[in-house]
């Protein structure tokens, strides 16, 4: 008995039995987590300063009842589609949480095949050839095909990207409209 006492793999599971060392762990733990700072903050998207189109037209509009911004694709029809940006000047952004309202259609002169891609781009590059984007395809949402609908959404990603601006991301032959935005990190 001597020896056991002596092992610490033995002393260990003595003490995990004493209830005040489980709840000092428990403690311990639940306290920890408030020391975990979260700072949100929502980014306006109503101040035209703050803003870069690229290839887009850009306006305050309400939309269903909510100030929004709209931003339509501009870009000319020889022009590869993913240029269509809107990037929100003095924003940081690495890693976290970004929150925002958004629909996408396509717009009136779209082609045929257009399906109002719609989404948010991150750590984009200074010159806005580089980037992060989650997006939505609104149409294959709602598709009766199936196939269509398995392609409603999409991420798309360049490796090494140290940038860390967020930019709103307008598909070609699509007008966008976003509020609330707002980044927790």
């Amino acid at each position: 008995m001597q020896r056991l006492w002596r092992d610490p793999r033995f002393r260990a599971r003595r003490l995990m039995k004493q209830p005040m060392f489980i709840l000092i762990a428990v403690w311990t733990l639940a306290l920890s987590t408030g020391f975990t700072q979260i700072k949100t903050t929502t980014i306006p998207l109503d101040n035209p300063n703050e803003l870069q189109p690229r290839n887009v037209k850009t306006e305050q509009v309400t939309y269903k009842g909510r100030k929004a911004l709209r931003a339509t694709d501009a870009a000319p029809a020889n022009v590869a589609d993913g240029i269509q940006l809107v990037i929100l000047n003095k924003t940081e952004f690495q890693d976290g949480v970004i929150e925002i309202e958004l629909t996408g259609e396509p717009g009136a002169a779209a082609g045929a095949g257009a399906r109002g891609f719609v989404g948010v781009a991150f750590r984009v590059s200074p010159d806005a050839a580089k980037y992060e984007c989650f997006y939505l395809r609104p149409t294959n949402g709602r598709a009766d095909d199936q196939v269509r609908r398995n392609h409603s959404t999409q991420y798309i990603s360049y490796p090494d990207f140290p940038w860390q601006q967020i930019a709103l991301w307008v598909g070609a032959g699509t007008v966008a409209h976003f509020s609330n935005l707002r980044v927790s990190k």
